[in-house]
């Protein structure tokens, strides 16, 4: 028995037969190919989702440390405009807020700004070793005395929408005796 196929080869004392036909091997090295584009595709979109909410959130950090700063500043420059009218009267312990109308005011009342950032600040009392006029903690057992001319002040800012928040802890300081 003769064999007389194309594309075809009889594997000797067997039924088998091999195919030398490359018939459907470009349909699935393209498939391979489409996988293989598609699966790059996804990290990098991935990757840049990562990278672009990375570069949101820093914004958002430096944003609130420059307000932050933009608190202090806003402090002193009320100290400035008179320690006994601004300052001293301000309670320890009581949450304030800074706004900006033709100038720098103070309240109780929450203020939310440019529809994103809350920016308060509380005052402490100071307390000074009666020895070297270092600042101490007030629960210290060293001899010491309320400060009158200065104030511990933290101002905090943080985003309407979330919980994150940043901090800036100074002292003021009665410099210019008003």
């Amino acid at each position: 028995m003769k064999y007389t196929l194309h594309n075809k080869r009889r594997i000797p004392n067997s039924k088998f037969q091999i195919l030398n036909s490359n018939q459907g091997i470009g349909l699935i090295e393209i498939i391979v190919g489409v996988s293989l584009i598609t699966i790059a595709l996804i990290g990098i979109v991935i990757a840049f989702t990562l990278y672009f909410r990375a570069a949101r959130e820093n914004t958002e950090k430096i944003q609130a440390a420059y307000l932050a700063e933009e608190g202090v500043e806003a402090l002193l420059f009320l100290r400035g405009a008179g320690w006994s009218a601004n300052i001293a009267p301000l309670a320890t312990g009581t949450p304030y807020y800074l706004s900006f109308n033709n100038g720098w005011s103070v309240g109780t009342t929450e203020v939310v700004f440019d529809e994103v950032w809350i920016r308060s600040f509380v005052l402490d009392d100071v307390f000074r070793r009666v020895v070297d006029d270092d600042i101490i903690a007030s629960t210290s057992p060293d001899a010491n005395y309320l400060d009158l001319d200065a104030k511990g002040v933290t101002v905090t800012v943080r985003n309407a929408s979330s919980t994150r928040e940043t901090e800036v802890s100074t002292y003021l300081t009665n410099l210019f005796k008003n």
